[in-house]
């Protein structure tokens, strides 16, 4: 019997095409998948550890050795999470609460999630995440790292001061006010705009959510928090001034008391700049942060340079500024436009005409995320690191660099400020329970389904006929091998030409003396006979026929 052709083509071979195009949309789906959604899916289904984290190099600010124990026992640990050419930064505050700072680029974003899965996997949200500015350096993997950790309702995320574009895309922060509104009228200015895929993502995520957004500006809406002796001063508990502080802070009141305790268990996160709303320069956008806690000060800057260091300077003076730092973060991964004098001489222990020989800023420690060394940018300049070493007295020991140590963590424990670096150890190369293995598995099954194994008729109508198969087989009426019911024919009983014998013997003469008559009455006894035979035989088919067709009714009854 012909196969059916169907335009061309058999039936066979139209559902083998079938069939291949169907695997080869499963290959492209998994091979997507484990390049670009490996890490969240294997987040999802809770598999696959991609290594252990081990510290080294443990020091105290002083420059003694401490130990994995005291690190690790500090109420608030920074991490500098090294992500390449970019900033990232997490913090675990004293009251349990988590900050973000910057999301680094979007093809580094492994970096930072193999580093929570190793060293932070009990974090699974922010209280807080900080956007400085719009490059892709610090915005690219943003969006994907709020949406993994997502911000906490009730929780902030702070944005910079400047309208994504791209595409039309119309920011929310437009038809905003106050704290959550842009200032100045910057979408009105072009220049001022920020028209890139990577802005608009991140900008998309954070309203997203569930968060307060905020817009960065560290002048208005000011209101000074209440200091340890109850009144809505300018001076802390140990004397040091309270500058500007805006509904933008965020005062940590682990004691619960309502009032700031700077010196003991309360920590504060103050927003000095940016102090206007346009800049010609978006690294400028970022905002000067300082974190307090038992005592120590912690710099960031974004990539602020010296246009808005230079603000930073002329708004605030040594004695304004009161508590001096104690880690600082330099500006655009060490470039030479940031880390001015001007902002050093405000931040620092001592200013600059300070430094002698024998008084200089020895305990400040100086971090910087950057690339590789010999990466594109030549980061950290070498002007910026003899600035910090020969200008003001800071000990080449203590500037530590991610592109050669990993990530840095800091941790205060006991007012003790201490530090070390973390390298992420990994286990193997593919691990046995990933996506990646999982999901190879998966395929080769679809293409065993596919493939490997001949499906029988379906349908009920090919239940039907396998059934009433069934039936005549059981019957003992080979179905492969019978002609139809009407049409059964019986055999000659002789060959044509062979001599034929009678149930008594006889001789040739006497044979040859039968009469025709004889002859006739012998040979339609014969026929009679035959002719009952046939009729048994088929009485006998039909009987089986009819008992295979009320057996084949009894089971069609059933579907």
């Amino acid at each position: 019997m012909a196969k059916t052709k169907t335009g061309g083509s058999t039936a066979k071979q139209k559902a083998f095409r079938i069939k291949l195009v169907i695997f080869v949309l499963v290959l492209v789906a998994y091979g997507a998948s484990v390049y670009f959604f490996r890490t969240d899916i294997d987040r999802m289904l809770n598999i696959a550890k991609y290594g252990t984290a081990d510290v080294a190099n443990l020091k105290k600010q002083d420059g003694s050795a401490a130990t994995a124990g005291d690190l690790s026992a500090g109420s608030l640990k920074v991490h500098y999470v090294d992500v390449g050419q970019g900033d990232a930064c997490v913090i675990e505050l004293p009251d349990g609460k988590n900050m973000l700072i910057d999301g680094g680029k979007d093809n580094q974003k492994e970096k930072f999630f193999t580093y929570m899965e190793s060293s932070l996997p009990d974090i699974k949200n922010f209280d807080y995440a900080i956007l400085t500015h719009s490059d892709d350096d610090h915005c690219g993997g943003f969006d994907d790292i709020i949406k993994r950790f997502p911000v906490k309702s009730g929780g902030r995320i702070y944005r910079p001061d400047q309208v994504a574009t791209n595409k039309g895309y119309i920011d929310p922060a437009l038809s905003k006010t106050g704290l959550q509104g842009l200032w100045d009228n910057v979408a009105a200015n072009q220049k001022w705009n920020k028209d890139t895929v990577s802005y608009k993502n991140a900008i998309a995520a954070m309203y997203a959510g569930e968060a307060e957004v905020y817009v960065t500006d560290a002048t208005k809406n000011a209101e000074p928090f209440k200091a340890s002796g109850g009144n809505n001063i300018t001076k802390l508990d140990d004397g040091t001034t309270m500058y500007k502080n805006s509904k933008m802070d965020i005062l940590g009141d682990v004691n619960g008391d309502g009032k700031y305790d700077g010196a003991n268990s309360d920590y504060l996160v103050t927003f000095y700049a940016p102090t206007k709303g346009g800049w010609n320069n978006v690294n400028d956008y970022s905002p000067i942060i300082s974190l307090d806690y038992q005592g120590k000060r912690f710099m960031f800057t974004g990539d602020s340079e010296a246009e808005g260091e230079a603000r930073f300077a002329a708004e605030y003076t040594r004695d304004s500024f009161g508590k001096k730092a104690d880690v600082i973060k330099l500006g655009h991964h060490g470039s030479s436009t940031s880390t001015s004098e001007g902002y050093l001489d405000v931040v620092m222990p001592l200013a600059k005409k300070d430094v002698t020989a024998a008084n200089k800023n020895d305990g400040v420690l100086a971090v910087v995320s950057s690339n590789q060394e010999g990466n594109n940018y030549k980061h950290p300049h070498t002007e910026t690191l003899a600035r910090l070493t020969d200008n003001y007295g800071v000990k080449a020991d203590n500037i530590i660099r991610t592109d050669k140590v990993g990530t840095i963590l800091l941790s205060v424990n006991n007012k003790q400020l201490m530090y070390g670096t973390v390298k992420i150890e990994q286990t193997e190369t593919i691990e046995p329970l990933s996506w990646i293995t999982i999901g190879g598995g998966i395929v080769v099954i679809i293409f065993i389904l596919l493939f490997c194994i001949k499906a029988g008729r379906t349908g009920k109508a090919g239940v039907k006929r396998n059934a009433a198969v069934n039936a005549l087989n059981a019957a003992g009426t080979d179905v492969r091998s019978s002609a139809p019911a009407d049409s059964f024919r019986i055999a000659p009983q002789y060959e044509p030409g062979a001599k034929q014998t009678t149930g008594k013997k006889t001789t040739g003469a006497s044979a040859s003396r039968s009469s025709p008559s004889t002859s006739k009455n012998n040979t339609s006894a014969k026929n009679t006979s035959i002719s009952a035979k046939k009729k048994t035989s088929a009485a006998s088919d039909k009987d089986k026929i009819d008992k295979a067709v009320n057996d084949i009714k009894k089971k069609l009854n059933k579907f």
